[in-house]
């Protein structure tokens, strides 16, 4: 049996209230369909439909990568439409490019396509998507930026990456941890 699987870090809860004040604002908005807060992450590497006997291959290779990753900070950037490239149908929080997720980024690709073969993933952009467009509507020109949610600088701290399963159901889609994976602790001896 198969899962739909994905790597990716959860929003700090400072972020998710972040997220949801600029929700509230546009709630009234019939163009958008909204993340719901447990369902807010930001996507590593999309793996797509795995094989259960696969995931523990899956979690070894993951285990490596955080057990020499440094943690880091992602800084916000702007609100924008995405995806970059094709017809805009979802609102991403965008944060601003960083060498260690483009570095982790890279490693967990390499490393897991050892693992599952060629992945079929485009370069990941750091993001979290606030909402989807609905269809037949006409989308604003322009998004109000996160500072009028009272966010005022700040950054997502990322010190682990979650291994986690997309499920679907008539009510949505819910997205379930199935392993968690700590980054180094800094100023920690690296194991030999």
């Amino acid at each position: 049996m198969s899962k739909i699987l994905f790597v990716a870090f959860t929003i700090p809860k400072k972020w998710n209230d972040v997220f949801a004040n600029y929700r509230e604002l546009h709630t009234a908005d019939k163009l958008f369909k909204w993340t719901t807060e447990e369902n807010l992450h930001m996507t590593l590497v999309f793996l797509g439909a795995v094989e259960e006997d696969i995931i523990p291959e899956i979690s070894d290779a993951l285990s490596d990568i955080a057990s020499i990753q440094q943690p880091f900070s992602l800084q916000p950037k702007r609100i924008e439409y995405g995806p970059e490239g094709k017809t805009p149908s979802m609102i991403w929080a965008r944060f601003k490019d960083n060498v260690d997720y483009d570095t982790l980024t890279a490693r967990a690709i390499e490393e897991l396509t050892f693992v599952l073969g060629k992945l079929d993933t485009l370069k990941p952009i750091p993001h979290v998507t606030l909402a989807r467009l609905n269809k037949d509507v006409e989308k604003p020109k322009i998004l109000p930026d996160l500072q009028n949610t009272g966010n005022k600088e700040g950054s997502i701290e990322v010190a682990q990456m979650h291994l986690m399963e997309s499920k679907m159901s008539q009510v949505g889609t819910t997205y379930n941890i199935l392993a968690t994976f700590n980054f180094l602790t800094p100023n920690a001896p690296e194991e030999n």
